[in-house]
């Protein structure tokens, strides 16, 4: 299963995603924004792997979990993700335990899921500096760590229209 995110309207994905028949969970805008992690840890402790803000995006950490692909579509904002897919991310973290384990010489969560999907980051934006691109770089690196994946693929893309031809 591939586990897409990204920050696009519908018309925008819809012409830009193109995707073989494999199973996909698409995790797009909703009528409303989601809403932030909040560090109750009710992911956790009340229920492992679920996150008790019912807002359509509980099941995040499950859906990342157990994907064989995790790839985002997001704008670059000074070298982070957009908003939302910021949110997303941190929405994720009961993909993890509240215990710690050493990986990569530093101190991480453990792993709740025992999988280790491919992580592929698609970042657009135009005009992007070399250090925005070596911040952003530098963040899926930390990301992957946590997920337990060791080589994030980075896209940088020269516009939302250069999108087009991203096959998935």
């Amino acid at each position: 299963m591939k586990v897409i995110l990204h920050d696009l309207t519908k018309e925008e994905i819809s012409g830009s995603i193109q995707s073989s028949k494999e199973e996909l969970v698409i995790l797009t805008k909703k009528e409303k924004e989601p809403h932030y992690c909040i560090g109750c840890f009710g992911c956790w402790i009340k229920n492992p792997g679920e996150c008790v803000i019912k807002d359509g995006y509980e099941h995040m950490g499950e859906y990342v979990g157990n994907c064989e692909e995790f790839i985002i579509i997001s704008k670059c904002i000074y070298g982070e993700f957009s908003p939302y897919v910021k949110t997303l991310i941190d929405r994720s973290i009961s993909t993890c335990h509240p215990f710690f384990t050493k990986r990569e010489g530093m101190m991480h969560h453990r792993l709740r899921y025992d999988n280790n999907p491919k992580l592929t980051v698609y970042c657009y934006s135009e005009g992007l500096t070399e250090e925005e691109k070596r911040t952003f770089t530098n963040r899926c690196k930390a990301m992957a760590i946590d997920l337990g994946t060791k080589v994030p693929f980075i896209h940088f893309i020269n516009g939302k229209q250069a999108l087009g031809g991203v096959r998935i």
